[in-house]
């Protein structure tokens, strides 16, 4: 039906039935109404089969959209982008209700997507990150209240993926640390809590990356160190509440932060003073092995 949408306005195109704009707004309207149809169908019973429809009129929306950007070029990309950051969480809104996963993985991509659909030119990459930002926290949340794996993995991945090397490069580098922090921080704090391997492996690979670019670019490096620890945060937390740091059953990969950590503090921290830290090799360690000493006491660990 989605294919069958798009050739039905791509024929419209070439033999002028209608206006452009009459053709993505009869594209729009469309697609609401397969989703009401899904609704309803959901509602009575026909869950599987309501909530395809949902994301059909969904996928509709998108693609009227993206003819209105791309296509015929009357609706400018800010806009573009909004509206379809509007459908993507209206959409994750009707999954949370429902309890479809599925539906939230449609709204995730849809959603990270966008910037990239609608084209390069939509803004500028702090506006983008600013965007991407907004997205990851509206539908991260949803994905860790609901306990879906899937939906968050896809989260993460676009958080840290969408915008690319040349964006970050090219970001202002406070917003870029608050990016950094933020989403590695609540990515990695759910990985850990949730034992999802993926979404704690992109978190603190993703956050520690950023930090590295932003550190780059900065005059002063005392926010990487910052950074660092707020992104340890988590670390320490899953220290303190679980059984053991050393990997119980077999478990070294949610044990395996707490072990690299310390080495990556301790360069964000020789960045802040290097003429200090190499006169003195021995203060970094002293220095990073203090929070892990009050760990092993609070909870007398070897």
């Amino acid at each position: 039906v989605i294919l069958a949408a798009g050739y039905l306005l791509k024929l419209s195109f070439e033999r002028g039935w209608i206006s452009p704009l009459a053709r993505c707004i009869g594209g729009a309207l469309a697609g609401a109404g397969v989703g009401v149809l899904g609704w309803r169908l959901h509602q009575k019973g026909t869950r599987t089969y309501g909530a395809a429809l949902i994301g059909l009129g969904a996928a509709i929306i998108y693609l009227a959209v993206w003819a209105a950007t791309r296509l015929y070029e009357f609706l400018p990309p800010t806009p573009a982008i909004a509206a379809l950051a509007l459908v993507s969480v209206g959409l994750a809104g009707i999954a949370w209700v429902i309890g479809i996963e599925a539906l939230a993985t449609v709204a995730a991509l849809g959603a990270f997507f966008a910037p990239i659909v609608v084209g390069s030119e939509a803004g500028s990459v702090n506006l983008l990150l600013l965007y991407l930002a907004a997205m990851g926290a509206a539908l991260g949340w949803v994905a860790q209240a609901r306990h879906w794996r899937i939906t968050m993995a896809v989260v993460a991945l676009s958080y840290f993926g969408v915008a690319g090397p040349i964006a970050f490069n090219r970001a202002d580098p406070v917003l870029l640390y608050l990016y950094a922090i933020l989403g590695g921080a609540a990515g990695l704090y759910v990985g850990l809590r949730e034992g999802w391997f993926e979404t704690r492996f992109l978190a603190f690979s993703g956050g520690w990356v950023l930090l590295g670019i932003a550190d780059d670019r900065a005059t002063a490096h005392w926010p990487t160190l910052l950074g660092g620890i707020l992104l340890t945060v988590p670390v320490w937390w899953r220290a303190l509440t679980s059984d053991g740091v050393w990997p119980p059953r077999g478990r070294f990969g949610e044990t395996l932060y707490f072990y690299l950590s310390p080495l990556l503090l301790g360069g964000a921290l020789h960045q802040v003073a290097p003429e200090l830290f190499d006169r003195h090799e021995g203060l970094i360690p002293l220095l990073i092995a203090i929070p892990y000493l009050v760990l092993g006491v609070l909870q007398r660990r070897r």
